[in-house]
């Protein structure tokens, strides 16, 4: 009857052909269990659930990370408080960029001054990877997610010349200088898969991220 029908309209079918963020819970593609569509009304209207068998319900924080990502919005912070080590929010991390099969085109080295970490709520730095729909060359228009609350950085772009592999001991300063072959300023535009932006995240969530 109608109290207990959802009336999926064109514009919501999509949600069986893509893996998409619905209120926060993120439906991937491949392996579907259940399939849950919310419809809201305001103002404390009634809430209507219907829920459909189709594949696995349970995804990664890195699918819901790059969901949020490709498709925009904001997750919450994992009940368990998410990574417990550096070690596992780069395994978030690398999982997220494997997930979106985007070539790495640099890297990006985040919170290096006192003052950043100090509203990130850390006391180190941090990197990841630039992924090559995310490089812009100017002039650019770039898009936006309110819901990652962004802001513009101002940068330094470091071209290197010739790869820093890994090794057992560390890169001294004159090494890595003498490896960049040209500097450029640039402009970051950062934000936050986790709902609330980037203040307080800390490092193990923003790394993750």
């Amino acid at each position: 009857d109608s109290s207990s029908t959802i009336r999926i309209s064109r514009s919501e079918s999509f949600f069986w052909r893509f893996g998409h963020v619905i209120n926060g819970i993120y439906f991937p593609y491949p392996n579907r269990k259940w399939l849950i569509i919310r419809k809201y009304r305001r103002n404390n209207w009634l809430i209507r659930q219907l829920s459909f068998h189709w594949g696995k319900i349970m995804t990664t924080l890195a699918e819901q990370l790059w969901a949020c990502r490709r498709d925009g919005g904001a997750i919450d912070i994992p009940a368990d408080g998410g990574p417990s080590d550096v070690a596992a929010a780069l395994e978030i991390q690398r999982e997220a960029v494997a997930i979106s099969g985007l070539d790495n085109v640099g890297f990006k080295v985040g919170s290096t001054s006192a003052e950043a970490q100090k509203v990130l709520g850390t006391t180190e730095p941090g990197a990841s990877p630039v992924l090559v729909d995310y490089f812009f060359e100017g002039p650019a228009e770039i898009p936006i997610d309110p819901a990652h609350e962004p802001a513009v950085e101002g940068e330094f772009a470091l071209r290197l010349a010739r790869d820093l592999p890994p090794r057992d001991g560390e890169y001294s300063f004159d090494d890595v200088r003498e490896a960049v072959d040209a500097v450029a300023g640039a402009i970051e535009v950062v934000g936050s898969r986790f709902a609330g932006g980037l203040a307080g995240k800390g490092r193990l969530l923003t790394t993750a991220d």
